[in-house]
C-alpha cells in the first residue's frame, strides 16, 4: 500500500507538471524551430511563463494534499516540488535545433539523479517522502546542467523575462495544446489515482508493474518531442507523412519488443527488481505491458496533430478519451478490481490510436507511409525463442540475450528487404490518393 501511494502521488505530480511544461512548451518550440535566430528571448519568456504556472500547480497539489489528509498529504506535497525546479529547464535551443546527443546526455543526467536518490537516500519504508521528493532533485541536476551551457539564461532571475504582449500572444495559441497535453497526462494519471483512493487488493503489485511501464514510456515519449520539429518544418503531404511514418516505425521497432519482453520475463522480473512479494498476475501483467506501445503511438498522433497546426482536432481526441475513461473506469474498477483498471485503460489507448490513425488519414496524410512491419514482426519473433530459451537463466541474463537476438534479427530483416516491391507498390498506392 505505501507503494501505490508513492506511485499516486507521482503520478499527481507528474500531472501538474504538465501546466509546467505542456502547451507552451510546444508552441514555443514549433516556433523556435521555425526561427532559430529567436531562441534566446523565447528561453526567457518560456521560463517566465513556467514558474508562474509552477506556482499555480503547487496550489493545486497542496489543495489535494488537504483532501487526502495527514496520511497521503505529505508525501503529495513532497511530489509536487517536481514543478519549479523543471521551470528551470533551459532546452528551447537544443530541441528546436535536434541536438540529440545533448538531449539525450540530460536524460542521462535525470536517470543518475533518480539512481542516486534512489539507492543513495531510500532505504526503508519510512522513507517514502525522500523517494517522493527523487524525482525534483534529478529534474534540478538537468536545469543546472542545462543552465550551465546557456550561462545566459541566468539573468531571467534578475529581469522582467516575461513580456506581457508575448505572454498573451503564446498563452492564446498554446491554450488548446495545453489542454490537451494537460487531459493526456490526466489519462497517464487515471489509474494511478484510482490506486490512491481506493483499497483494492493487489494494489502493490500493480504499482510496482506500472512503475517499470513508466520507466519505458519516460524514455519513449521523448521520441515524439524530438520528430516534432521536423514535422513542423515538413513541407507538402508526402514530406509529412514520411515524417510520421519514420516516427510510427521507431516506437514500433522500439517498444513492441519492450511490451513484449516484460510479459515473458515479468514473473521473474518483478521479484528481482522489488522483491519476492511483488509478483503480479500475468494478466494484470500483460495488459500493463501492451498499454506500452498503444500509449507512445497514440501520443505520437496527438503530437503530430499540434506540430502540423490542428491543435482543435487533437483535443477532440483527448476529450473523448477522458469521457470514455471517465464513464468505464469506475463500472471496470468495482467490477474486477486492478484488473478492470488495467483492461479499461488499455481499452483507452487502443481507441486513441484508432481515433488519432483515423483524423490524420482525414487530412490526407498517411501514418504508415514508410512504415517497415517485417522487421519488427521477424526480431519480436527470434526475441520470443531467445527468452523462452534462457528462462532458467538469470533475469539479467534472459534480458540481454532477447535485446541482443531482437536487433540482430532486425537489422538483418531491415537489409534484406525481402518485401520491399510491395512496400513501394503501397507507397504509389497511397501518395496516388494523397494527390486526388
Amino acid at each position: 500500500r505505501g507503494f501505490a501511494s508513492l506511485e499516486m502521488a507521482l503520478a499527481a505530480g507528474g500531472w501538474m507538471l504538465v501546466l509546467v511544461r505542456g502547451g507552451l512548451d510546444q508552441i514555443v518550440v514549433r516556433e523556435a524551430a521555425r526561427h532559430p535566430r529567436l531562441i534566446g528571448r523565447l528561453t526567457r519568456l518560456l521560463i517566465g511563463l513556467r514558474l508562474v504556472w509552477a506556482v499555480v500547480g503547487f496550489a493545486i497539489i497542496a489543495a489535494l494534499a488537504v483532501i487526502f489528509g495527514w496520511e497521503r498529504g505529505p508525501i503529495l506535497l513532497a511530489a509536487g516540488m517536481i514543478v519549479f525546479p523543471s521551470a528551470w529547464v533551459a532546452d528551447v535551443g537544443p530541441r528546436a535545433r535536434n541536438e540529440l546527443n545533448f538531449l539525450a546526455g540530460m536524460q542521462v543526467v535525470r536517470a543518475i539523479g533518480l539512481i542516486v536518490a534512489a539507492f543513495g537516500l531510500v532505504s526503508r519504508p519510512g522513507d517514502i517522502l525522500v523517494a517522493a521528493i527523487g524525482p525534483a532533485l534529478a529534474e534540478l541536476l538537468v536545469a543546472l546542467a542545462c543552465l550551465g551551457r546557456y550561462p545566459q539564461v541566468w539573468a531571467v532571475a534578475s529581469s522582467r523575462c516575461v513580456k506581457r504582449r508575448a505572454a498573451i500572444v503564446f498563452s492564446r495559441r498554446a491554450v488548446v495544446a495545453g489542454m490537451t497535453r494537460f487531459g493526456r497526462v490526466g489519462l497517464y494519471a487515471a489509474d494511478a489515482l484510482a490506486l490512491g483512493l481506493t483499497a483494492w487488493a493487489g494494489q502493490g503489485e500493480y504499482a510496482v508493474a506500472r512503475r517499470v511501464l513508466f520507466a519505458l514510456i519516460a524514455v519513449g515519449v521523448v521520441v515524439p518531442s524530438l520528430l516534432a520539429p521536423s514535422l513542423a518544418r515538413a513541407k507538402g503531404r508526402n514530406a509529412t507523412s514520411a515524417e510520421l511514418g519514420r516516427g510510427l516505425t521507431l516506437l514500433l521497432s522500439l517498444f513492441i519488443p519492450a511490451a513484449i519482453g516484460m510479459i515473458l520475463v515479468g514473473d521473474r522480473g518483478l521479484p528481482f527488481l522489488f522483491g519476492p512479494n511483488y509478483v503480479a498476475g500475468v494478466v494484470v501483467l500483460s495488459l500493463i505491458a501492451l498499454r506500452l506501445p498503444a500509449l507512445l503511438v497514440a501520443t505520437w498522433f496527438q503530437v503530430a496533430l499540434v506540430a502540423i497546426g490542428q491543435e482543435a482536432k487533437a483535443l477532440r481526441l483527448i476529450t473523448v478519451m477522458g469521457i470514455a475513461t471517465a464513464i468505464a473506469l469506475p463500472i471496470s474498477a468495482s467490477a474486477w478490481g486492478v484488473t478492470g483498471v488495467a483492461a479499461t485503460i488499455l481499452g483507452v489507448e487502443a481507441l486513441a490510436v484508432f481515433a488519432g490513425w483515423s483524423e490524420l488519414k482525414r487530412l490526407g496524410l498517411a501514418p504508415a507511409l514508410g512504415l517497415e512491419p517485417w522487421p519488427i514482426f521477424v526480431g519480436n519473433l527470434a526475441m520470443v525463442v531467445a527468452v523462452v530459451t534462457t528462462k532458467t537463466a538469470p533475469v539479467p541474463v534472459s534480458v540481454g540475450v532477447g535485446l541482443f537476438v531482437y536487433g540482430s534479427a532486425w537489422l538483418a530483416t531491415r537489409s534484406l528487404r525481402p518485401l520491399a516491391p510491395l512496400t513501394l507498390r503501397r507507397q504509389r498506392v497511397l501518395l496516388r490518393g494523397q494527390t486526388r
